[in-house]
């Protein structure tokens, strides 16, 4: 059986589909790629049994087949051949490509992928990566946190609205959009899984299908099937104040910078922000030196008020902003401190203070 398949569009599909294979699996054969060869479409499959990934390409193919191969061994030999199109011939039990031939395993032991179709929503690829980004990086990342539902990000689509949360209880970014449906659902997205749609959202429209407790994506030749994580979210409205005493607006680039200067001083990390008609940022504990920031501040409003912060949670927020001035809002030196982007009204990023030397 011959199939005849452009390597560059091979190995592109390749690098996406083998992010789901396990380097350790429990299930032998989950270290393979599945290939299924059906009516001139070349599917490829592969999964971790909490993930699975499939691409669908165009071939010329004398039959139809389904086998699998390993997954590793297969991708890098692909990639290293020339950019144009070849013939793979399966035969035997072996993959054949030029004097190469690679052992494949029967795809009747391969898991199925997981068939979704409950509530449907199609939005802009641009749309959803745009929400995501703005979220995912302050997902909990702590393995050993015994709350799982932080260690995904919240989507949430009600009241023709879609909102997208990611906290580790220290920090919490929230960003809502519009959409012109009216379906309501909540998931918990596993942080993995939205690190691999962050990176392939392009242009045109995602079709997501969710389920009871798995999610599908369905993007070009891609579809990534997950499952969500079960647990209780926090009530992240409890967390955002309604009101704030104090608010002013400064260059971002300005703000940035003086952060980086002064939390090198701190043995924490952590910076104390005071804010007024001249915005100040200093270290708040240090055995080695000392820093005082001294900013012009824009449109400034309310009472002085000073809070300790991780300068990290700071740092890591601006990166996501676009606009070149930011919102800065606080109620008191214990409450939570809010960052805006000026420019992305649907936006809210929360710092819980930190407490330093008094």
């Amino acid at each position: 059986m011959k199939i005849k398949v452009n390597q560059k569009e091979l190995n592109d599909a390749l690098s996406v589909v083998s992010k789901a294979t396990p380097s350790n699996p429990t299930i032998p054969i989950l270290s393979g790629i599945k290939l299924e060869v059906k009516n001139n479409i070349l599917t490829l499959y592969s999964t971790d049994l909490e993930i699975g990934i499939i691409a669908k390409l165009k071939c010329d193919a004398d039959e139809n087949i389904s086998v699998v191969v390993p997954a590793q061994l297969f991708k890098n030999y692909i990639n290293n051949l020339s950019d144009e199109d070849f013939i793979l011939e399966i035969k035997n039990k072996e993959v054949h490509i030029n004097n190469m031939k690679l052992n494949v395993y029967n795809a009747d032991e391969f898991p199925e992928s997981p068939n979704i179709n409950n509530i449907n929503l199609e939005i802009n690829q641009s749309k959803l990566k745009h929400l995501l980004n703005k979220t995912n990086f302050a997902v909990s990342q702590n393995s050993d946190d015994n709350r799982i539902a932080l260690n995904g990000l919240r989507l949430e689509i009600k009241d023709e609205k879609i909102i997208a949360v990611g906290t580790n209880t220290f920090r919490l970014s929230y960003i809502e959009s519009n959409i012109d449906d009216d379906i309501e659902i909540e998931v918990i997205l596993p942080y993995e899984t939205v690190k691999l749609l962050i990176n392939l959202l392009d242009e045109g429209k995602v079709n997501i299908i969710f389920d009871k407790n798995m999610v599908k994506f369905q993007l070009g030749i891609y579809e990534i099937t997950s499952r969500t994580i079960a647990g209780e979210y926090p009530n992240y409205n409890q967390v955002i104040p309604d009101q704030y005493k104090t608010k002013l607006e400064v260059n971002k680039d300005d703000f940035k910078m003086a952060i980086k200067r002064t939390e090198m001083f701190d043995k924490n990390g952590i910076v104390n922000i005071g804010l007024g008609e001249t915005l100040k940022i200093n270290e708040v504990d240090s055995d080695v030196g000392h820093n005082l920031e001294k900013l012009e501040t824009i449109n400034f409003k309310g009472k002085e008020i000073e809070t300790n912060l991780d300068a990290q949670y700071i740092l890591d927020v601006l990166k996501k902003i676009d606009s070149e001035t930011i919102l800065l809002k606080g109620i008191d030196k214990l409450s939570p401190f809010n960052i805006l982007d000026k420019v992305d009204e649907g936006f809210k990023y929360i710092v819980m203070p930190v407490r330093g030397n008094e």
